[in-house]
């Protein structure tokens, strides 16, 4: 994943890049599916990367 990827990600979820890393000490649930999403974006391709950021992006505007 590229640098700006992760940031982009970490802006979308309010989390810092060391949060998003390395999780949140007093949240496992919460580090556990940051983890999940980390695994499954690593599986992508750049492509599919970029286009799941817009997914989320979309999500995220949706339900606020």
């Amino acid at each position: 994943m590229s640098i700006e990827t992760m940031f982009s990600i970490c802006n979308l979820l309010k989390l810092s890049p060391n949060e998003l890393l390395l999780g949140q000490e007093e949240s496992a649930t919460h580090y556990d599916e940051t983890a999940l999403i980390m695994a499954a974006l690593n599986q992508c391709t750049e492509k599919q990367r970029k286009d799941a950021l817009a997914l989320l992006k979309l999500f995220l505007t949706a339900i606020r």
